[in-house]
């Protein structure tokens, strides 16, 4: 079960709640934020670098102490810091087993721009996988540009951003910081999420998480003159170490530039979830945990000698906590 945390009482330790009706005393909880990093957003090459984590990726378990309504009385001291409500923080409701066993895929919530994206799971001795663990593509969610059909060339747009809705740019993925719409489109990655495609018809680039994402294609060669690099840029690579302790959901692909009549938009593919799993024994029997970076769609048009429009990028992969002393197989 997932909620938005809305606000935090200090004196109380007291987490106000979107809707606390799953909470109960006694469950364990996760604490997570989700976005809440600064970046570079000049018009340059340094577009997306990150000047800021501040408490984006913060995490901690704790367990639930009471309740009144939507408030959520905590039983021990945050250990973190967290910014409440702007950076994007969730809380899990964990479950706990003696002994698990997965007879069909087990998923989370798809990320839905304020909770979802990860599985927990808690188990005292075995879990027994007789299926997969699969958040592939329930992250930050891939750029989402409009075809608008027409025949128009917007060639050589090349700045890193442009105002949502630009004709000759594309959206850019989801990351972890909160763009706003005057610099949400154009190649320039931000942060994890990929750059969109520049006009005209550059691909997005590919969302990141622990390592780079890829370049899109290049624009339509058509343009003529000289070779303009608009193409969409791939996601910065995140940093992840153990004093940090911080970690994040795959970044979305970057929207390719679309504009065939009749073809359909180009969007980039959703970055992959969190998982989480605390098992002193797990018996994989050849299954997987997977946390995948959804792909950008297909063309649909037929022939396919017109989809020459430019393609989203790939969702970058998510991430993969593990504690555990024992895996079978």
């Amino acid at each position: 079960d997932y909620t938005e945390v809305l606000g935090y009482n200090i004196c109380d330790n007291a987490l106000q709640v979107a809707d606390a009706t799953k909470y109960n005393a006694g469950d364990t909880v996760l604490l997570i934020q989700m976005k809440g990093a600064v970046i570079d957003s000049t018009n340059t090459a340094n577009f997306g670098n990150i000047t800021n984590y501040n408490n984006a990726g913060n995490y901690e378990m704790n367990i639930v102490k009471q309740k009144n309504g939507n408030s959520i009385s905590i039983l021990n001291a945050l250990q973190r810091q967290y910014d409440i409500p702007n950076g994007k923080v969730q809380l899990i409701r964990v479950p706990y087993y003696q002994n698990f066993t997965i007879n069909s895929t087990l998923s989370c919530l798809p990320w839905d721009g304020s909770k979802g994206g990860i599985l927990v799971l808690n188990v005292a001795n075995t879990i027994t996988m007789n299926a997969n663990i699969d958040v592939s593509g329930k992250g930050f969610h891939g750029g989402n540009s409009p075809n608008p059909n027409t025949t128009t060339l917007y060639c050589n747009y090349n700045d890193y951003y442009y105002p949502s809705g630009t004709a000759g740019a594309a959206d850019k993925g989801e990351s972890i910081i909160s763009i706003g719409d005057p610099i949400a489109w154009g190649k320039g990655s931000s942060a994890n999420g990929g750059g969109g495609g520049n006009g005209h018809n550059s691909g997005g680039g590919g969302g990141s998480n622990a390592g780079a994402g890829g370049f899109g294609g290049y624009q339509l060669d058509a343009c003529g003159g000289a070779a303009t690099d608009n193409r969409g840029i791939g996601g910065k690579a995140l940093a992840y170490s153990n004093p940090t302790n911080k970690i994040f959901m795959g970044g979305g692909g970057g929207s390719g530039h679309t504009d065939n009549a009749g073809g359909s938009p180009m969007n980039g593919g959703n970055g992959g979830g969190i998982i989480i799993i605390r098992s002193p024994i797990i018996n994989s029997n050849g299954y997987s945990i997977n946390v995948r970076g959804g792909d950008a769609p297909q063309c649909n048009l037929s022939p396919i000698d017109l989809c020459h429009d430019g393609s989203g990028g790939g969702g970058g992969a998510g991430t993969i906590l593990i504690e555990n002393t024992t895996f079978s197989n």
